[in-house]
C-alpha cells in the first residue's frame, strides 16, 4: 500500500494580539521541545531585558511543575487576564507593556512552531502579521535567533518612547477607508475586503469612532496603546536600519509573504535594513498576503485563532483550505493541551502530520 503523500502546511503567526499571563504554561510543562526554546529565548533575552522573561509569563512560578493560578487555586489568570487596562495587578500589567508583550509573543510563537517541525510538518510557506512577521523571518534563516530578540527587544522599548496612539477597526473597503482619513489617521492593516484598521493619535481616533457610529459604520477597538503600522512609527525608523545594519540578513530559506507588499518575500527585501523600517510604518496587506499563500493547510501558531479568524472572513481568497487553530487565547474555556490536541488531530485528519511516532516524546529540536 502507497503511502499518502504529507500535505504542505503554512504557518500563521500573529502579531497584535494580547498577550497573558500563563501563555502556553500547559506547553511549558509538557513539551520538552517547547520548553527548551523557551528557556533558550529567555537566557539570550535576559541582557536586553534585565529580566527572565519566563518570569513575566509565568509569574507564579515559571519553573515548578505546579501552578496554583492555572490549576485551579489560587489567583486565576485566565480572569486576571480579561481585561488588564482595567488591572491594578502588578504582574497583569508587566506583561502588557510593550517591552514584555512583544518578546513574549515572539518566544512563545517561536517555541511552537519549533514544536510543530519537530513533529515533522512539511512546511511550506509562512504569514506573520505585523510582529509575526519578525519569528516567519527569523525561522526562514533570514535573522540568527540571537539577532531577531535583540531586534525585537531594543525595537519594543523605542516604540515605548512613542507618543500614544489607538488602532479602529472599520468594516469598509479600502478605498473608502483611504478617502476619509484625513491628515491624522493613516491606514494600518487591510484584513478583508470591507476590514481595514486605522491608527492615529487617541483624540482623532475617538472623533473617527463617533463620525462613523453616526453614519452607522461598524467598528471596533484594536487593543494597542500606539499606532502601529503608521507615520506615528516613523522616529523609531532609523534606529531599527541602523540596527539591522550590523547584522548578517540571508535571503529567505523558507518562503513567506511580506506585509508591505503582500507577496512571497524576494531576497533584496529581506535582506535590505530599509525593508524592515518601512515594514514598521506601512500597513499590513493581510488579505492579499493570504492570496500568496499556496499550501492547502493554514496552521495559525500563537495564542488564539485572531488569523484564522480573519481569513475565513476573507473567503474569496482562501478557497477550501483548512484552518487551524493550535494555540488557546485567554478566555478559551479548554485548556492548553486540548486546543493543541484538536490542531492535532485536523492535520492527522488531513494528511498534513506524520502518523505513527509518540508526538510528545519527539527528539531535541536542532540548534539554530
Amino acid at each position: 500500500m502507497t503511502e499518502r503523500p504529507i500535505q504542505p502546511v503554512a504557518f500563521l503567526f500573529p502579531g497584535l494580539g494580547d498577550p497573558y499571563l500563563g501563555m502556553g504554561r500547559e506547553l511549558y510543562r509538557t513539551l520538552p521541545i517547547f520548553r527548551a526554546c523557551i528557556d533558550r529565548c529567555a537566557a539570550l533575552l535576559q541582557p536586553e531585558l534585565g529580566v527572565d522573561i519566563r518570569d513575566i509569563i509565568y509569574p507564579l512560578g515559571a519553573f515548578a511543575s505546579e501552578d496554583a493560578g492555572l490549576s485551579g487555586g489560587g489567583r486565576d489568570l485566565r480572569r486576571m487576564s480579561r481585561d488588564h487596562r482595567a488591572s491594578s495587578i502588578p504582574e497583569e500589567c508587566r506583561i502588557h507593556e510593550a517591552r514584555h508583550a512583544q518578546p513574549a509573543l515572539f518566544i512563545v510563537e517561536y517555541a511552537l512552531a519549533k514544536q510543530w517541525l519537530a513533529w515533522g510538518l512539511r512546511l511550506e510557506t509562512m504569514l506573520g502579521y505585523s510582529l509575526g512577521e519578525y519569528v516567519a523571518a527569523c525561522l526562514a534563516g533570514v535573522l540568527s535567533l540571537q539577532d531577531a530578540l535583540s531586534l525585537v527587544a531594543r525595537r519594543a522599548q523605542w516604540i515605548e518612547s512613542l507618543p500614544p496612539g489607538a488602532m479602529l477597526a472599520v468594516m469598509l473597503p479600502e478605498a473608502n477607508v483611504v478617502a476619509m482619513l484625513g491628515p491624522h489617521l493613516a491606514l494600518s492593516a487591510v484584513n478583508g475586503p470591507e476590514f481595514c484598521v486605522v491608527s492615529g493619535p487617541p483624540e482623532a481616533i475617538a472623533r473617527a469612532e463617533r463620525e462613523l457610529g453616526e453614519r452607522r459604520i461598524a467598528t471596533r477597538r484594536v487593543h494597542a496603546s500606539y499606532a502601529y503600522h503608521s507615520p506615528m512609527m516613523a522616529p523609531i525608523a532609523p534606529k531599527v536600519a541602523r540596527l539591522l545594519e550590523g547584522y548578517t540578513l540571508k535571503p529567505a530559506r523558507i518562503p513567506y509573504v511580506s506585509n508591505v507588499t503582500g507577496a512571497l518575500i524576494t531576497a533584496a527585501q529581506a535582506t535590505d535594513p530599509a525593508y524592515w523600517s518601512a515594514h514598521l510604518c506601512k500597513p499590513v496587506r493581510f488579505a492579499e498576503s493570504l492570496g500568496a499563500l499556496p499550501s492547502p493547510v493554514l496552521l495559525e501558531v500563537g495564542p488564539g485563532q485572531t488569523l484564522s479568524r480573519l481569513a475565513r472572513s476573507s473567503a474569496p481568497t482562501m478557497g477550501a483550505r483548512i484552518l487551524l487553530p493550535s494555540m488557546r487565547h485567554d478566555a478559551d474555556p479548554d485548556s492548553d493541551m486540548t486546543v493543541l490536541g484538536k490542531a492535532i488531530a485536523g492535520l492527522l485528519t488531513h494528511g498534513a502530520l506524520p502518523i505513527g511516532e509518540d508526538l510528545f516524546e519527539a527528539p531535541p529540536a536542532a540548534e539554530d
